[in-house]
């Protein structure tokens, strides 16, 4: 009686746990450790104050839609008079189509509600979509306690003399984002443009527009540029609330989020950014109180993504989906804009919108100086990452002052009657600059986005993709191993992510090694004396990673006909049982396969980038078989990072 085996290697990769050790870095010690003392100063030398924004005690409920418009996406082909028609029928007037995707906005008539207007659209075959204009807002939670170090980028230049190593509530990184190990090998590059759609930005000087008066203080006649933003890159952007080519930011919100991702640095002055040589696209979307309608965010989204931003920050959100809101992040993604969006500030189980698109968008949540998870910030399936957001109800580094995100940003709109614009709101200062401490996952997100923005001026042919694959892989993991609902990945490290290199190995000549189909002969077997078949082919394992890998093997149970053939160990062969060795000896020693299935089976450890190791492999068939069918094996090499 014969048999035949199919035999199939397959390669598994998986990244290793690895250990970073913090280089010494006299050179960056002299460079920063007079920064901290020096966060009162402006680009004239004259002091700045630090201040926070005072929040209400109460929030009442805010809208969740503009009361009178709905957004509607007629199919394509429709005729212009055949929607004019119809929208004449139901009482409709479009007040917008947007230039990117083609929506539009239509006020409804004052007789018809918002709900009941998006059914009637919606059952009209003519339509793809309709649904409310949805409010998205700006995540952040200020408080009333002053702070003044830059824990959140690396603690050892604050005011806790160990630095992250003495960091008395352990982790990794004290806390931070581990910036000083990062800053030597890239600071970003001005190709890289990073769109922050937002309240707009403080950079530039302009006088203010007389409909744009009433929504700052009295009196003020010119927007005026941030002090620490003197040197930073800009690009073209647009306001989408105005209707005009100068997005200046008249909330603060803005201001402060660009901070984070490339304020002015090095400069003696001020405070520190993680990205500060790249460019920004300022993209105004929301208004004085940090509210904007969704057509405006979609369309912001959808100009930095045609103009030329690689990195969007969305440091805004809301609980509802929208087909319009999806479609934006799914045309930037597709145009190979990372996008990077704030979890939201709820403190619950649902991940805000648009984080919540996960095939397109990195949805990030905050932790505090312990490097657990604040109180206000979302989780749940949808997220992938968190950094920094701080928590100015506790003290924990020690150093006199709440743990709060500082960035240079204006006197602030207060909102008396959130979420927005209200009678007896307070207007913001767009000329009365200090050094603002701002919470929330708002502060959160743009950790990432500079981190990303320094992965693309290391690479700028890195996809979102890819992007997304090294800040999670890299992250520094938190509560359970691996994903989790509380803190995705982990949070982000730029130094890890900027010195990573991934794992691959590649079974020469092909990832595929197939035997083929080898005539087998049971005849001889018995308990005692083995019927040993070594196969002819030996594959060569090669390192084509960038780190030195252990390689461990597993092989399956023999599959095929009634009845498979079990994996033992060589002692126990029998009827339908068989054993698999290998060898990385070319046959001088024997190794059986694991027969849990798993990879414990260790064929190489160390294995250096470029180098190569052999994999014998030889069957001891069984005492005998019921069926006649052939059978196969498929053998998986993993590959790990060495410790």
């Amino acid at each position: 009686m014969s048999k035949t085996l199919k035999i199939l290697i397959l390669v598994l990769l998986l990244a290793g746990v690895a250990g970073f050790v913090l280089p010494s870095q006299v050179l960056l010690n002299k460079i920063w450790e007079g920064l901290p003392f020096q966060i009162f100063q402006s680009s004239a030398q004259e002091e700045l104050p630090i201040f926070v924004k005072e929040e209400p005690l109460e929030k009442p409920g805010r809208p969740l839609y503009a009361p009178d418009e709905i957004i509607v996406k007629f199919r394509t082909g429709i005729k212009k008079a055949d929607i004019e028609n119809f929208n004449r029928q139901q009482e409709t007037v479009e007040k917008y189509e947007s230039p990117y995707a083609h929506f539009k906005v239509l006020k409804i008539p004052a007789t018809k509600t918002v709900g009941e207007m998006v059914e009637i659209y919606k059952k009209n075959p003519n339509i793809e979509y309709a649904e409310p204009n949805f409010i998205y807002c700006a995540f952040w939670y200020p408080n009333d306690q002053y702070y003044q170090y830059q824990w959140n980028f690396d603690d050892n230049h604050t005011n806790n003399p160990g630095g992250a190593a003495a960091n008395p509530y352990g982790g990794l990184n004290g806390g931070g984002i581990r910036m000083e190990d990062a800053w030597p090998i890239i600071t970003g590059s001005s190709s890289i443009i990073v769109a922050v759609v937002d309240t707009g930005v403080a950079f530039e000087d302009y006088p203010v527009p007389s409909y744009e008066s009433g929504t700052i203080k009295g009196g003020v006649k010119t927007y005026k540029k941030a002090p620490d933003l003197a040197g930073t890159n800009f690009v073209s952007g647009y306001d989408f609330v105005h209707n005009d080519t100068h997005p200046n930011d008249n909330n603060s919100h803005g201001t402060h989020v660009v901070g984070t991702i490339a304020q002015t640095t090095n400069n003696t002055i001020g405070v520190a950014g993680i990205a500060y040589n790249t460019s920004i696209m300022p993209v105004k979307v929301l208004d004085q109180a940090g509210c904007g309608y969704l057509d405006d965010v979609a369309d912001g989204i959808n100009f930095a993504a045609t103009s030329g931003a690689k990195v969007i920050n969305l440091s805004l959100g809301g609980p509802d989906p929208s087909i319009t809101l999806e479609n934006a992040v799914a045309n930037a993604y597709n145009l190979g804009v990372t996008v990077i969006a704030a979890s939201g500030n709820d403190g619950t189980s649902a991940v805000s919108y648009p984080a919540a698109y996960d095939a397109y968008v990195i949805a990030v949540g905050a932790t505090r100086y312990d490097e657990t998870r604040t109180y206000y910030s979302n989780y749940g399936s949808s997220l992938d990452l968190v950094a920094p957001g701080g928590d100015l109800n506790v003290n924990q580094n020690g150093d006199g002052y709440n743990d709060g995100i500082l960035q240079n940003t204006f006197s602030p709109y207060t909102d008396r009657a959130p979420w927005c614009v209200s009678p007896g709101d307070t207007k913001a200062d767009p000329t009365d600059f200090g050094y603002w401490f701002f919470t929330g996952t708002s502060m959160a997100a743009p950790h990432v986005v500079g981190v990303a923005a320094l992965l693309l001026a290391q690479n700028p042919n890195r996809t979102p993709d890819q992007i997304r694959n090294i800040l999670q892989t890299t992250a520094e993991d938190k509560e359970d191993l691996g994903w989790d609902q509380y803190y995705g990945y982990g949070i982000v490290d730029a130094y890890a992510a900027l010195t990573y290199s991934p794992i691959s190995i590649t079974v020469i000549a092909n990832d595929s090694f197939d035997y083929g189909t080898l005539p087998l002969s049971l005849g001889s077997a018995t308990s005692t004396k083995k019927n040993t078949v070594e196969l002819g082919k030996i594959p060569v394992i090669k390192n084509t990673g960038g780190v030195t890998v252990d390689l461990a093997v597993k092989s399956s149970d023999a599959t095929g006909g009634t009845t498979p053939w079990d994996l033992v160990a060589a002692g126990s062969i029998a009827t339908d049982k068989y054993c698999h060795q290998y060898s990385t000896t070319t046959g001088a020693t024997w190794y059986d396969f694991p027969i849990s299935n798993d990879y414990t089976g260790t064929v190489k450890t160390s294995l250096a980038v470029n180098a190569t190791t052999t994999l014998d492999l030889q069957i001891l068939m069984p005492t005998g078989s019921t069926d006649t069918t052939q059978k196969s094996i498929t053998i998986t090499i993993r590959a790990t990072q060495s410790p």
